[in-house]
């Protein structure tokens, strides 16, 4: 977990309003049935109300019972869930168990059938073409799945790229286009066979959305939208601006993390993305991370659109959902549904939040929570009066712990829950179960937990990997977000600045000093710890084998010096050491290097090669001024395969 923000705890009267319009009401409750093994689903309890409407969050998240899975299940992705055509019927894909459900939401709602996947596939986007086909990604699968989900058959798998991402259906042109995380963006005919067009783009590819004959594709750390023109080449690159809004207190923020990205009704696209503080950050007191008011977070989400030729605008803050990692949009493009992964385990806030498309997306609404939007939160609701809500009002809230968001064809909310693995559709008060295995995961229930104060380890390990982000603190400066994939127990001891020597040390300062986390037992820790151990790294990009192999032996030439520290398993030993750049920082790990730009402590080197440049400290940190160019090239490719 890095370094986050500190905030102080006030609520003022517009933080009141704000959170008065996500507050768990007292009222009536409203039942639920379920379909299927799973048991029956917890009704909500009335939660305590402030005078002005304000939530009043009286408790820490719980996590139940410390229970390690023997299989550690994968960080949330979102996005695992499509409406089929017709809007009847729903496919859900489960990474956490490698399968694909079908399941019918007419009025006969029930699990159909269920297609299982290779062990460890990790299925996540996926996409219904028009001969009614499934394609499902397989994350760790390197590989698209096509499924037909009336035989409830894998009709074919076919490799894409090591790290798939993103996937989209074009019926233009009957292909389907996949995003890699290694920037390649490949096409495959829909009815089967071999890519008709591979692109390189910029790395860290995340969702595609076909506008038009262009396709727009989001990067994750960043939240860049490139647009691809049906040439194939990249055309426009448009960002979310940067937010500012002191009338609230806030200062500003830029975008980050681009959870998801989907079709916006008219054209274009919406993006669900991250914003985090860019003022200076103090992190001497207990919660700095965070605050009890949901407006005052360092990290907020966003809906941005983004138009073809219109610059994307700056758009309020969809205060107090904390890791929202999905959204939805009704059939008839009026409203929009969000999820908030990290609330699901403290029952007095929403997991769930609805609201107007035009009051999402209007780019006259700066403020955080501003008043002409109560209307519009027509949800977000844990357990209002049934008697007189309005129509689309969730009542009540999904129970367990929230994945992916669709609307079916009656414009209803769906829900896909991952433990347990249930779709949920709360207006009608049905659950229907997928599968009775249990992924219960303490760790993994703590990482992607709101701590309390508005924030999750995820808000900035997105994936269990890092945000990209270089944050200011008071009193040390930039730091840029360090990655807690690939073996955080062989990587001691912690922080840039090497002060903290265990994993304990590490949860006792960070989680319940500046995140406000409960006290939490040592079998508890040490699930997080176990679990956040098993994180494993995308693996490293060879582009060419040669330059790799001339690299290795350029890095481990005692004449320059670079494995006399980036030794061992982690290419790390772990010391403290002033090479130049600006202090004394602990000398990180190599491993998964191509995914963590940008490099060293304050993130000044935006590229592997920009780390031999002016910021990189020169032949203090590995003597590397006698390299020539084409000997850099081979040591950035070598770097870039760890």
């Amino acid at each position: 977990m890095s370094h986050l923000a500190d905030r102080p705890h006030q609520t003022s009267s517009l933080a009141m309003r704000c959170v008065g319009v996500l507050a768990a009401l007292a009222g009536a409750n409203c039942g639920t049935k379920t379909i299927g093994g799973a048991g029956s689903a917890p009704t909500p309890t009335p939660q305590a109300v402030s005078e002005t409407g304000g939530l009043v969050v009286s408790n820490p998240p719980a996590f139940g019972p410390t229970v390690s899975a023997a299989d550690p299940p994968p960080p949330v992705s979102g996005g695992t869930l499509t409406v089929l055509a017709g809007g009847a019927a729903a496919a859900a894909v489960d990474p956490d168990r490698d399968t694909v459900s079908i399941v019918d939401l007419g009025d006969t709602p029930k699990l159909r059938t269920t297609v299982a996947l290779q062990r460890h596939d990790e299925p996540g986007r996926l996409v219904e073409d028009g001969d009614g086909r499934l394609h499902v990604v397989l994350r760790r699968g390197g590989a698209v799945a096509t499924i037909d989900p009336v035989a409830g058959t894998v009709l074919d798998r076919r490799a894409v790229c090591s790290t798939p991402r993103g996937i989209a259906y074009d019926p233009a042109t009957d292909r389907v286009h996949v995003a890699c995380m290694d920037g390649q963006l490949v096409s495959l005919p829909a009815a089967g066979g071999a890519p008709t067009r591979v692109l390189q783009l910029p790395r860290d590819l995340r969702d595609v959305v076909v506008d038009g004959d262009h396709l727009l594709v989001s990067r994750l750390r960043n939240a860049e939208v490139l647009t691809v023109d049906a040439g194939g080449d990249v055309i426009r690159t448009d960002t979310p601006p940067s937010y500012l809004d002191n009338s609230a207190g806030l200062g500003a923020f830029t975008p980050s993390t681009a959870w998801r990205m989907r079709p916006a009704p008219g054209g274009g696209a919406l993006l669900l993305h991250q914003r985090g503080s860019t003022d200076p950050l103090m992190i001497s007191h207990g919660g700095g991370y965070g605050s009890s008011d949901p407006c005052q977070s360092p990290v907020h989400p966003a809906l941005t659109p983004i138009r073809a030729g219109q610059t994307p605008p700056m758009v309020a803050p969809i205060p107090g959902m904390v890791l929202a990692v999905d959204f939805a949009v009704s059939p008839d493009g009026g409203q929009v549904a969000v999820i908030a992964a990290g609330n699901a385990h403290n029952p007095e806030l929403s997991t769930v939040f609805v609201s107007t498309f035009a009051a999402m997306t209007d780019q006259n609404l700066h403020a955080c929570c501003p008043d002409g939007w109560h209307g519009p939160f027509v949800a977000g609701v844990r357990n209002a009066q049934c008697a007189g809500a309005p129509p689309a009002t969730i009542c009540p809230q999904p129970t367990g712990e929230v994945e992916a968001v669709e609307f079916d064809g009656q414009g209803r909310v769906v829900i896909q829950t991952r433990e347990p693995a249930t779709i949920q559709l709360p207006q009608a008060g049905i659950t229907i179960s997928l599968s009775d295995a249990s992924r219960a995961d303490v760790g993994h229930a703590i990482f992607h937990a709101n701590s309390g104060v508005g924030i999750a380890c995820a808000s900035c390990h997105a994936e269990g990997q890092d945000d990209g982000r270089v944050w200011n603190f008071e009193g040390e400066g930039r730091r840029r977000t360090m990655t807690v994939a690939g073996g955080i127990s062989q990587r001691l001891p912690y922080h840039w600045s090497g002060d903290i020597p265990e994993f304990g040390s590490l949860m006792a300062q960070v989680y319940n000093g500046r995140m406000s986390g409960p006290m939490l037992p040592q079998d508890a820790v040490s699930a997080m710890a176990a679990w956040m151990d098993a994180i494993p790294r995308p693996p490293g990009i060879v582009t060419d084998a040669a330059a790799v192999a001339r690299g290795q032996v350029l890095f481990q030439d005692p004449a320059h010096g670079c494995a006399l520290c980036h030794a061992g398993p982690q290419l790390t030993n772990g010391a403290v050491v002033d090479v130049g750049t600006g202090g004394a920082f602990k000398v990180p790990s190599l491993v998964g290097l191509a995914w963590t730009p940008p490099y060293l402590h304050d993130g000044c080197a935006a590229t592997l090669a920009d780390r031999f440049g002016a910021c990189g400290g020169g032949d203090r940190h590995g003597v590397t001024s006698t390299l020539t160019p084409a000997e850099q090239a081979d040591l950035v490719a070598y770097l870039d395969s760890l």
